[in-house]
């Protein structure tokens, strides 16, 4: 489960930056189109001006020309109620304003449409409209303010870049006013702060439920610290889970709140190790968790059926039974930790890879990103395989149908997880950065669900004798 969050955060965090450059030709209109928010929440909010800045940078050989440049700034909203003047030759747009159609080539009738000037005379647009004639050689910045979060859209239009000049370009800088980082990102920084505090909502109440437990039972029998905590051994590692996720959360919200404070332009080795400590805490905790349910698959904690044993002298079968389940269990948990191992190195030198602050293997993530989740597949399957037949295996039938639900929800999620990692590969290398963050929140929630249902599935169970039993 982890490991896909792992491999959607590093997808969302190289997203890039907030000023396009636009190259110009003569007689040809170029149509860019973004979303900026203009938002006054108070967290996560560096109180910028919400706005669209266009310069032209100095050392073009066609600011010293000095020609004239036809710009509009426009809404969204208002550019599709007008008839344009000339067809935009292409049409640049972020997820957003693609999401509105607003970069189609279409067939739509405009013959109705009123122009621009008549629509500002009628006073029918919902924004303002800026229609301005820019000098190539201006060293100062337009500035066209947004009081409306919403699709906005500009138009640059000329027929004066003189015949030999190599080209010109307009930079703009599509300002948000909560900070520096893309909508995409801004939204992601928001579901981690939510998680971390669902995460933490659940970790405190199950540990007081369990304290409240505790003490119940500490009224009946009196328990030593170290036998406590082995009876309890279930519920403590629900615990740390949601702790640890707790934090993981935290330390994303960290990162992206500091990121959204100095841009993208914070970056090198601090931003590579920053991002690699993340993704080796996600590591390691995603193989603890893979450990844990090998061994609960694999039935370490649980009493088997009694096999029929006909021959030998009364009590020799039974006694061999315990030392061969004895010695299965230690067999079973020497070979958990022997692959985990191994998955854990394959995951921190992906970590390395993807973070870039280390190469080992020459920059192949995307192919380790593959062999891993080859990997998870072949564990779910192998292992779920096991836990059916612990499943029938099983003395006690109360813990069976336990057993069987954690492989359900498992099951289920997995397979969630699987259909949506080949979308989110499609949904970035279409640059699709909302829709990406759509659907990870989807997988968050699922995830805090399954939580919540595996700790109410095994809350009244305890270890005794290094073996499961329903209290």
């Amino acid at each position: 489960m982890i490991a896909v969050h792992l491999i959607l955060a590093a997808l969302i965090s190289s997203a890039g930056a907030l000023s396009d450059v636009y190259p110009l030709e003569n007689d040809k209109t170029i149509q860019a189109c973004a979303y900026v928010v203009h938002s006054n929440n108070w967290l996560f909010n560096e109180h910028l001006e919400s706005q669209i800045s266009i310069s032209f940078p100095p050392d073009q050989a066609a600011a010293k020309a000095d020609f004239e440049l036809d710009m509009v700034a426009i809404s969204g909203e208002d550019l599709q109620k007008i008839k344009l003047e000339y067809l935009p030759a292409a049409k640049v747009c972020d997820e957003s304003a693609n999401n509105l159609k607003y970069c189609q080539y279409g067939s739509v009738d405009e013959s109705t449409k009123p122009k621009l000037d008549d629509l500002i005379k009628k006073h029918g647009n919902v924004r303002p409209v800026e229609h301005r004639k820019l000098r190539s050689s201006s060293k100062e910045e337009f500035v066209y303010k947004v009081e409306e979060s919403g699709v906005y859209c500009l138009l640059f239009r000329t027929s004066d870049i003189p015949a030999g000049t190599s080209k010109f370009d307009a930079t703009v800088d599509w300002q948000q006013s909560f900070g520096r980082i893309l909508v995409s990102d801004y939204r992601y920084l928001w579901l981690c702060w939510y998680m971390f505090l669902a995460y933490l909502v659940f970790s405190l109440a199950y540990l007081l439920i369990l304290q409240h437990t505790i003490n119940a039972d500490s009224a009946n029998t009196v328990l030593v610290r170290s036998l406590r905590n082995k009876k309890y051994k279930f519920q403590y590692k629900v615990i740390l889970y949601a702790s640890a996720v707790t934090v993981l959360f935290l330390v994303e919200t960290i990162d992206y709140a500091y990121l959204n404070k100095r841009g993208y332009t914070f970056s090198g080795f601090s931003m590579s190790l920053t991002t690699f400590i993340t993704m080796m805490l996600n590591t390691l905790l995603t193989v603890w968790l893979i450990y844990n349910l090998m061994l609960i698959t694999m039935g370490v904690y649980f009493r088997m059926k009694e096999p029929e044993d006909t021959s030998a002298s009364a009590g020799q079968p039974v006694l061999q039974s315990q030392q061969r389940t004895a010695s299965s269990r230690r067999k079973k948990a020497l070979g958990a930790r022997l692959f985990c191992l191994f998955l854990c190195i394959e995951l921190l030198i992906y970590d390395m890879e993807s973070s870039s602050i280390f190469s080992i293997i020459g920059g192949k993530s995307d192919q380790l990103s593959d062999v891993i989740f080859g990997e998870m597949v072949t564990i779910f399957v192998v292992f779920g395989s096991w836990g059916l037949l612990t499943y029938r295996n099983m003395a006690n039938r109360s813990l069976a149908i336990r057993l069987l639900l954690t492989i359900f929800l498992l099951f289920f999620i997995f397979i969630f997880e699987f259909i949506l990692r080949g979308s989110i590969i499609e949904d970035y290398l279409g640059e699709k950065f909302l829709t990406i963050v759509h659907a990870t929140s989807y997988t968050y929630l699922l995830d805090f669900i399954v939580t919540i249902l595996v700790g109410l599935i095994w809350k009244n169970v305890t270890l005794e004798n290094n073996e499961l039993t329903i209290k």
